[in-house]
């Protein structure tokens, strides 16, 4: 077993490969673009994806009370046959 290892080095004898300054901005730069992503990424799934909790039985078999749905929200495409198509009920139900 080696004697002299782990080393012991004082952080000002340690070769830098960047600035301190050009790390930080690189840090911030980097924190910056990984919360943008998350965002760009949040705002297209809430409107283009909508988690939906079956709330009657008006589609059994097919859909039971209470099971959870991922719909997707376009209004590019025509519901044709055989498609669910969720809505937002009216006031007055």
């Amino acid at each position: 077993e080696r004697s002299d290892w782990p080393i012991s080095l004082p952080i000002s004898e340690v070769p830098l490969w960047i600035s301190k300054a050009t790390y930080e901005a690189g840090t911030a730069f980097g924190t910056l673009m990984l919360a943008g992503t998350y965002l760009v990424i949040a705002s297209i799934l809430a409107t283009v994806l909508r988690v939906v909790v079956v709330p009657s039985e008006s589609m059994e078999p097919s859909l039971m009370p209470g099971d959870v749905v991922l719909v997707t929200r376009s209004i590019f495409t025509k519901p044709k046959a055989n498609d669910v198509v969720f809505f937002n009920p009216p006031k007055e139900l």
